[in-house]
């Protein structure tokens, strides 16, 4: 009788084992399915060209020590003169949209808390650390 209970445990383990390597395998799957969907959705030309990261051109500025979100210290980092832009079509588009975000925000059309500190952030990145 246990012999008997022992196989049916043993063979439950296994199930259990090789329906989680099901699981992984179709999540690895569903993650490889969705990236491609994620990446046919965006554009080809906005991605950039060979020289440039979305149309920034590369070396692309740090904004960590501005402390507000990506797009918001993109917009200061443009209205400062900080970023250059790609002469592609993402560059040009890219360059448009910030300066169109930054007119909104002078027009007051467009409210970011604490946008001078922002801004001032953005004007003063701190200085880079050499490696020695």
């Amino acid at each position: 009788m246990d012999t008997i209970r022992d196989r049916a445990r043993e063979r439950k383990q296994y199930n259990r084992k090789s329906n989680d390597g099901i699981r992984l395998q179709q999540r690895v799957q569903d993650r490889y399915v969705s990236k491609l969907v994620e990446d046919a959705r965006r554009p080809i030309w906005a991605m950039g060209c060979p020289n440039c990261t979305g149309g920034l051109l590369k070396p692309v500025p740090e904004y960590a020590h501005i402390p507000a979100p990506l797009y918001v210290a993109r917009i200061a980092q443009a209205s400062m003169g900080i970023l250059k832009f790609c002469e592609c079509d993402a560059g040009r588009a890219y360059q448009i949209f910030l300066r169109k975000k930054y007119k909104d925000i002078v027009a007051k059309r467009d409210v970011y808390p604490n946008w001078d500190g922002i801004a001032q952030a953005a004007a003063n990145p701190p200085a880079t650390r050499r490696g020695g």
